[in-house]
C-alpha cells in the first residue's frame, strides 16, 4: 500500500472517529418527550319543562290535572329553578296549588314563587313534578259570579324552568345567589 494511500485511510479513520464521539456526545446531551397537549371544551347546562295539556276547564270542587315536569342535564354542577307567575288568578282560594316537595323543591330565600333543586354533574334529572299530586284545586265554593269573573280574565299559571351553575372560580353561589345573578342577565 502506498504511502499516501496509508495516509488518507489513517486521516478518514481519526474523522470517523471524532465524528462518532461528538455525535455520541450531542445524543447523549439532548432529551425530548411527548407534548402535553391540553384542549379546553364548554360545559353545558339544558333544562326543559314539559306537560300533557295546555288548556283545563275550571269545574268547581274537581281537581283539574295538571303535570309540568322539569327534565335537565349537565356536565357541571348546577342548580334547576323554576319560576311560577300565576297571573291573574283568584286571591280568595277558589283555585289552588302545592308546591311537590317530595320531589325535592326548595324555597329560594328572598324570592316568592321560585323553587330549586341543587344537581350534581352527569345527576339524572328527568321529569321531575313540580306540583304535588299533579294538579290545581278548583274549590267547591266557586259559585256563578265567580266563574263569570274567571272568564272575564282566565287564570294563567305560567311554569318557566332555568338552570344556572352552582360554582365559578370564585367559589360556590349560594341558591339565592345564582337565582339574583339568573334574573339580571
Amino acid at each position: 500500500m502506498n504511502k499516501k494511500l496509508r495516509i488518507l485511510l489513517t486521516v478518514a479513520a481519526a474523522l470517523l472517529l471524532v465524528v462518532g464521539a461528538v455525535s455520541g456526545t450531542v445524543a447523549y446531551l439532548t432529551a425530548t418527550d411527548d407534548p402535553v397537549v391540553n384542549t379546553f371544551t364548554t360545559s353545558n347546562i339544558t333544562v326543559d319543562i314539559d306537560e300533557t295539556k295546555r288548556e283545563y276547564k275550571i269545574i268547581p270542587g274537581a281537581d283539574i290535572p295538571k303535570d309540568p315536569k322539569v327534565t335537565a342535564t349537565g356536565d357541571i354542577d348546577y342548580y334547576v329553578f323554576v319560576k311560577i307567575e300565576a297571573n291573574p288568578w283568584p286571591e280568595n282560594g277558589l283555585l289552588t296549588y302545592e308546591i311537590d316537595r317530595e320531589a325535592g323543591w326548595l324555597d329560594v330565600t328572598g324570592y316568592a314563587n321560585v323553587y330549586y333543586q341543587p344537581v350534581t354533574a352527569k345527576a339524572e334529572f328527568k321529569d321531575v313534578p313540580v306540583l304535588k299530586g299533579n294538579k290545581v284545586v278548583a274549590s267547591d265554593e266557586i259559585d256563578k259570579d265567580d266563574m263569570a269573573a274567571m272568564k272575564a280574565s282566565a287564570p294563567v299559571l305560567k311554569l318557566t324552568p332555568y338552570a344556572f351553575q352552582q360554582a365559578n372560580g370564585s367559589g360556590v353561589f349560594a341558591p339565592e345567589a345564582a337565582w339574583g345573578l339568573l334574573i339580571a342577565e
